[in-house]
């Protein structure tokens, strides 16, 4: 089960009250929730076995950073890993483990066939024994999705974590928990070392096939969790150290984070992009705050330079065809979701707007097969289903409208506030 709390935005940011606090609630409630699912189990509790585990922490500060993925500091890389239940021993592992192993471990536990994997089976560390010496990787591609900044890769190794940057760090991570003396200049023979094998897993650069491919569901929920917004995917030899952004970083934060609202945010933005003008991230956000106060005219640059940062998400193009409709520039629109298409394919939104907006251009027919493509990738999505009804009426397809606000109605819960707008639609086309 998937709790999104704590994450931000934390609670209320309007109310005035202190981040951490409102943070600390939000721990309260993932607690109570965790609660819930273990009270459920009744007798069934002994026989369970429970594992509790996040993918990331959250830091307020600490190097710069606020939020999290941006660095890969062991403020945010450093995670709780709880296991209970029948093979399982009370005992504190101290051994340095990683997400990886959890899915090896809970197959030999569940007596399950084991599948190849970068995980290794924790049973001898619950026994009491030390693992086996080996290396642990990490990485954070969001400097370069989202800001076009360098990518941040980490290997942890005998003691110490290397960092390769523009700017390489390496810590002793015994001696030096905090990570605040860089040992990189002084220990040069060990940090070349570490960079050869951090360079064995991953290279700096994202090629198409290392990006998951445009599914329109997992990207939506990568998105909502505010992940997955996009940049170029170029090389990063010459891109910014995210360690020399920090207060263009911590700016960026406390937007993504819905820390800041209405001029306090546009502000924000405003100098964001005045230190960082192609900024693919902070001018998506300025174009929509613009959008959404009815001043079209100047999100379009935000919005054109967000486009041409190839971001693989067709927000920008959603947001710059609104502003084209609002012009009544309707040919203009239809091109602009075109290439909308392109950056995020089969994305439902997309070819319901588009549809609607050949609609409104007097297209009609033509506005018919990108609805009902963006219904055949979400039978749900009413308002596609709505305008598609609608469109078949003004083409004079009056059985297809029926047919199409028919299905709406018995999709539609018994007091949703739309069933009066679609049955004065279904009573006009019968």
């Amino acid at each position: 089960m998937h709790l999104f709390e704590p994450h931000a935005p934390y609670g209320h940011a309007g109310s005035g009250r202190p981040i951490a606090d409102r943070y600390d609630d939000e721990i309260a409630e993932s607690d109570a929730q965790v609660g819930r699912i273990l009270e459920a189990l009744g007798t069934r509790a002994a026989s369970a076995l429970v594992v509790v585990a996040s993918d990331h922490g959250e830091a307020f500060g600490e190097h710069g950073e606020v939020s999290h993925s941006l660095f890969v500091y062991d403020t945010t890389l450093r995670v709780p890993l709880i296991m209970a239940g029948p093979g399982v021993p009370a005992r504190t592992v101290g051994s340095p483990v990683s997400l990886v192993d959890v899915a090896p471990t809970l197959l030999r536990l569940l007596g399950m066939t084991p599948f190849d994997s970068d995980g290794i089976d924790l049973a001898p560390a619950l026994a009491g024994a030390e693992l086996p010496a080996r290396d642990l990787y990490a990485e954070s591609f969001a400097p370069l999705l989202d800001f076009g900044w360098s990518p941040l890769r980490t290997l942890r190794s005998g003691g110490f974590k290397y960092i390769e940057a523009p700017r390489p760090e390496l810590y002793d991570t015994a001696g030096d928990p905090g990570e605040e003396r860089d040992l990189s200049t002084t220990d040069g023979r060990r940090s070349a070392d570490l960079r050869d094998r951090v360079n064995r897993y991953s290279g700096a650069t994202l090629e198409p096939g290392r990006l998951p491919a445009a599914d329109r569901e997992a990207l939506g929920r990568l998105q909502a969790l505010g992940y997955a917004s996009g940049s170029n995917r170029g090389a990063s030899g010459a891109r910014p150290d995210p360690k020399d952004r920090r207060a263009t970083a911590a700016r960026l934060s406390a937007i993504i984070s819905g820390e800041l609202q209405d001029k306090a945010l546009e502000s924000a933005l405003r100098q964001v992009l005045g230190d960082d003008p192609n900024n693919p991230q902070a001018n998506l956000r300025l174009g929509y705050v613009l959008v959404e106060s009815n001043r079209c005219t100047e999100a379009v640059r935000f919005l054109r330079t967000a486009i041409a940062a190839k971001m693989p998400t067709a927000d920008a193009h959603l947001g710059l065809a609104q502003c084209q409709v609002a012009a009544r520039r309707f040919d203009d629109a239809a091109k602009t979701l075109g290439e909308a298409e392109h950056a995020e394919p089969d994305n439902p939104v997309v070819l319901a707007n588009l549809g609607i907006v050949l609609s409104d251009a007097g297209r009609d027919r033509d506005a018919i097969a990108p609805l009902q493509r963006a219904l055949t990738l979400d039978p749900d999505f009413h308002q596609a289903r709505f305008n598609l009804a609608r469109v078949f009426a003004r083409a004079g397809q009056r059985a297809d409208a029926a047919r199409e606000a028919q299905d709406l109605l018995t999709r539609l819960p018994a007091n949703a506030p739309q069933r009066s707008e679609v049955q004065r639609l279904l009573d006009a086309v019968k």
